[in-house]
């Protein structure tokens, strides 16, 4: 089974005013783009819709079915940096379910999927 997925994001919360330093010319290529990498951490209001798209075993048939994750609840997106080094940056992505209530989910943090 294939899975397309579509995922939607809208920015809610920026990281450190990094600007200033993509903007200095005295800034190495290499410290450019560790600034350019932590400007993706923060927080974002997520939509996932999951289709399979294609089957790859004999006989399996192919769910016409859209799962819209967002269907009873929202889901934000926390990206933090949890590993900087001088050469490296590691992304984490923590997943938060909260319903239309507003009241958070039981089990509904996930540790989505991690960047190096």
């Amino acid at each position: 089974m294939r899975l397309y997925t579509q995922h939607r994001t809208r920015h809610l919360l920026t990281a450190a005013a990094l600007l200033p330093v993509l903007a200095c010319a005295q800034v190495s290529p290499l410290e450019r783009g560790k600034a350019a990498i932590r400007t993706r951490t923060g927080c974002y209001l997520v939509d996932y819709s999951f289709v399979e798209t294609e089957t790859l075993k004999p006989g399996y048939v192919k769910d016409e079915r859209v799962f819209d994750v967002n269907t009873n609840k929202s889901v934000k997106e926390w990206i933090v940096a949890t590993d900087v080094s001088p050469t490296r940056i590691k992304l984490q992505h923590v997943l938060q379910g909260v319903a239309m209530k507003g009241e958070h989910m039981p089990g509904g943090i996930l540790r989505h999927t991690g960047e190096d």
